[in-house]
C-alpha cells in the first residue's frame, strides 16, 4: 500500500521509510514482518499471489456505496445526486521494467518470440504496443497520416471506469498493452452489474475507439439501460439519408426538432420496473427505441412537415438516445459530457503522480503481472478512500491522533490542519460504519483483473517476412 500511493514504487524505498522512523509504522498499524530481505521479499510475493487483486473492487464499491449515502447538513438531501449517473471509460498505458522499443523480428512470429523472451516468463501479459494516425483516430484528433508512430508502451493497458461528477473510480481491469478496451469495458459492466445490480450509471463516455465496434454501444443500453456518448466517426453511416446533418432530420424548413421518445427502457426505468441487469424489458417492450422529431416551424399559418422518426437499431452509431447535433436539451448534455471526459485524464494523471504508471525511472521494477495488478488497484482504491477521509471527518481524527502522539512536526501540523474541512460542512453518513468484510466479499462476481492471462499460442502470428 505504501507503494501505491506516494512516489516511486520501489521495495526497498517503502522498507526504509517504515525503519527510518515510527510515524509510518503508526499509520499503517505497525506492522510487523521477517527481518532478512530475501525473507521479506518472499513474504511479499506470497500475499500477493495468496489474494486476488479484485479484493480492492469490492471495498472500493463499498466506498462508493458510502459516497452515495452520504446526506447534505443542511437539507438532509443526497450530498452528490448526481454521482455515478455520468461515468467515464478509457485506458491509459503503463511502462513495464523493459527497454521501450520495438522488440526485433522479420515477421510477426519472430518478434512475438523475441517479445516474450525480453518480458519474461514471470509477465506474460507484457506486450508491445504502438499507436498511429490511422483512420481509426478520433475526429478531430490531428491530421491523419498512415503509419506516423504516435506513441509507443511495452507494458500494460490500464482500463477505469470514473464518476464524472466526483473523479471517484468505479471499478478497472489490468490487460495487455494490446488488450481492446471495448471488450474490457464490457466485461467490467458485467461484473459491476453483478456485484451492484442497483448501480445508478446512466451514460457512459469514451473517445474515438469505442464507436468503431457496433457491441460497445449496442450492449450498455440492451442489457443495462446505459446511453453510451461516443463520438461520431467520419466516413461511417454513409447510406443513411441524415448521414450530412449528423443524424439529426431535415425538411425543407431547416433541421427537425426531438418531439418525444418511444420503447426507451433506461437505467431508471428498469429499475424501478424491476428489470434485472442483462434481462430485456418485460412483454415485449422496448424492442425499437426510436426519437420522434418535428419539423421546426413554429407560425400556426406556415403548413408543418410531417413528423420522422429515427430508430437506434437502424443505426447504433449515427441515430443515437442524445443527438450528435441541434439545439436540444440532449445535444447540449452530451456535449457537455463530452467536454466533461478529461476527468479521467485527470485520474490518470494522479496515478502517474503517485508513481503507478510513471515512466522511467520511476516505473515499477520489481514487481510481475500479479504485482501490477495490485499496485494499481491498491492506487486507485485510495484515490476514493482520500476522497471520502475528507467527507467523514476521519482526516481531522486522524490528524488530532497523528499530533497527540508526536508524529507531527510543528510545521506539518499547521500545514496539515489548514486542510481541514469545515466542521459544520461535512455530510451526514447515511450508511453504518462496518469494521467487517466488505458486502459482496462472498459473491464470485468474475472480475475481470482476477483472471488468468493465458497467452495465444506462437503459431497463432505469421511467419511470413515483411519483406521478401
Amino acid at each position: 500500500m505504501k507503494m501505491a500511493y506516494f512516489g516511486r514504487p520501489d521495495f526497498l524505498n517503502a522498507l526504509e521509510k517504515f525503519e527510518g522512523g515510527s510515524r509510518y509504522g503508526w499509520a499503517f498499524g505497525n506492522p510487523e514482518g521477517p527481518d532478512c530481505l530475501s525473507s521479506r521479499y518472499h513474504s511479499l510475493n506470497s500475499i500477493i499471489k495468496r489474494k486476488k487483486p479484485g479484493a480492492a473492487i469490492h471495498v472500493n464499491l463499498d466506498l462508493v456505496d458510502e459516497a452515495l449515502a452520504m446526506k447534505d447538513p443542511q437539507t438532509g438531501e443526497p450530498m452528490y445526486p448526481n454521482a455515478f449517473r455520468y461515468c467515464a471509460v478509457d485506458g491509459t498505458l503503463i511502462e513495464a521494467d523493459v527497454p521501450q522499443r520495438s522488440p526485433r523480428g522479420k515477421s510477426r512470429r519472430e518478434r512475438k518470440k523475441n517479445e516474450r523472451l525480453i518480458a519474461g516468463p514471470e509477465r506474460p501479459m507484457v506486450q508491445y504496443v504502438w499507436y498511429s494516425k490511422t483512420s481509426g483516430s478520433a475526429p478531430a484528433d490531428g491530421p491523419l497520416v498512415k503509419d506516423q508512430m504516435v506513441k509507443c508502451r511495452f507494458g500494460y493497458k490500464l482500463v477505469t471506469v470514473v464518476c464524472q461528477n466526483t473523479g471517484i473510480p468505479v471499478i478497472w481491469t489490468l490487460i495487455p498493452a494490446t488488450g481492446d478496451e471495448r471488450v474490457a469495458l464490457r466485461e467490467l459492466l458485467e461484473a459491476l452489474y453483478r456485484l451492484r445490480p442497483e448501480f445508478p450509471m446512466e451514460y457512459v463516455v469514451g473517445d474515438g475507439l469505442y464507436p468503431m465496434a457496433e457491441e460497445t454501444l449496442r450492449v450498455p443500453y440492451e442489457k443495462y439501460g446505459i446511453h453510451p456518448v461516443f463520438p461520431r466517426l467520419e466516413g461511417r453511416s454513409p447510406d443513411s439519408p441524415w448521414a450530412d446533418s449528423d443524424g439529426v432530420p431535415q425538411c425543407e424548413h431547416g433541421p427537425m426538432e426531438v418531439l418525444k421518445e418511444g420503447e426507451f427502457w433506461g437505467a431508471v426505468k428498469r429499475r424501478r420496473e424491476g428489470v434485472k441487469p442483462g434481462s430485456p424489458p418485460p412483454k415485449g417492450q422496448g424492442k425499437n427505441p426510436r426519437l420522434r422529431w418535428r419539423c421546426p416551424v413554429k407560425d400556426l399559418a406556415v403548413p408543418k412537415c410531417p413528423e420522422v422518426s429515427t430508430y437506434l437499431k437502424e443505426d447504433w452509431h449515427l441515430n443515437t438516445y442524445l443527438p450528435h447535433a441541434g439545439n436540444s436539451k440532449r445535444t447540449a448534455l452530451r456535449y457537455v459530457l463530452t467536454a466533461r471526459r478529461n476527468m479521467i485524464e485527470s485520474l490518470f494523471s494522479q496515478l502517474k503522480h503517485l508513481g503507478v504508471g510513471a515512466k522511467w525511472p520511476n516505473r515499477t521494477r520489481w514487481g510481475d503481472d500479479d504485482a501490477m495488478r495490485w499496485l494499481v488497484s491498491l492506487a486507485l482504491l485510495q484515490i476514493t478512500a482520500r476522497r471520502l477521509v475528507h467527507l467523514t471527518g476521519g482526516y481531522a481524527s486522524a490528524l488530532k491522533e497523528a499530533a497527540d502522539a508526536g508524529h507531527l512536526t510543528s510545521n506539518e501540523r499547521r500545514t496539515f490542519e489548514a486542510q481541514l474541512p469545515d466542521p459544520n460542512a461535512l455530510p451526514i453518513a447515511g450508511l453504518e460504519a462496518d469494521p467487517g468484510a466488505p458486502s459482496t466479499w462472498s459473491l464470485d462476481a468474475g472480475l475481470p483483473i482476477d483472471r488468468e492471462y493465458t497467452l495465444p499460442s506462437i503459431a497463432e502470428f505469421s511467419s511470413r517476412p515483411d519483406r521478401e
